[in-house]
């Protein structure tokens, strides 16, 4: 890999500015002025949680971790597809970006409480509208890219399918049992876990056979893929 001249550099660095900063300091201030129109505490939009609500580290542990494996999730299909399609295979790239989408979906969901509380208590909108929007672009997805997800592990995300549908059914019936977080957290968590590791999966097989890789960097896949 060559060093890059001071030029290319400068041009990289311009796009970071423009991409980068800019949305963000727009964002930030947006944000500052929100926060003094309705009378919040800015700090409380960049404070961390924990110091905001004066709750102990592992609170929502589990929680911040299945947050952490949809991001993952999300970041490894996007790369992948954006990989894909300009190697030529547009299909599964296809495949790979609406799912990208999806996990990013299902990851803010979760991490802002979106059918738990902004769309019920904000929106004033029943939750299960946005957990059937979520439940259709998925159907979508699964029956569009049938062809391509048949060839894949797709047993692993028929499993992963399986525990969303416990902790779903959990916290529909409103089940009043004493392990109820265990069945419908645990399920969850488990389901998360099992999306993650298809993706990762998937992601690397194509990676490893329709893009051009060192030798090196193909037996280092197929090692991962054979754990």
């Amino acid at each position: 890999m060559q060093k890059l001249g001071h030029g290319e550099q400068a041009r990289f660095l311009a796009k970071v500015v423009f991409w980068g900063y800019v949305p963000a300091i727009v964002l930030w201030f947006a944000v500052l002025l929100f926060s003094r129109h309705r009378g919040m505490l800015f700090e409380y939009f960049v404070r961390d949680i924990f110091y905001v609500l004066k709750a102990p580290v592992y609170a929502g542990f589990f929680s911040n971790l299945g947050v952490f494996m949809f991001g993952s999730s999300a970041a490894l299909c996007f790369a992948t597809a954006h990989l894909l399609g300009r190697a030529g295979s547009r299909e599964t790239g296809a495949c790979l970006l609406h799912a990208g989408f999806l996990s990013l979906v299902l990851m803010l969901d979760d991490f802002f409480m979106l059918h738990e509380h902004v769309v019920p208590n904000v929106m004033h909108v029943s939750q299960y509208v946005l957990q059937a929007a979520e439940m259709l672009y998925t159907l979508f997805w699964f029956l569009r890219y049938r062809q391509t997800i048949a060839v894949t592990h797709d047993g692993v995300l028929f499993c992963a399918f399986g525990l969303f549908a416990i902790s779903f059914g959990v916290d529909a019936l409103e089940m009043s049992v004493s392990f109820h977080h265990t069945l419908e957290d645990g399920s969850k968590f488990l389901g998360i876990l099992t999306w993650l590791i298809y993706f990762t999966q998937f992601c690397l097989a194509e990676l490893s056979s329709r893009l051009a890789l060192s030798s090196e960097a193909k037996s280092a896949i197929k090692s991962s893929l054979d754990v």
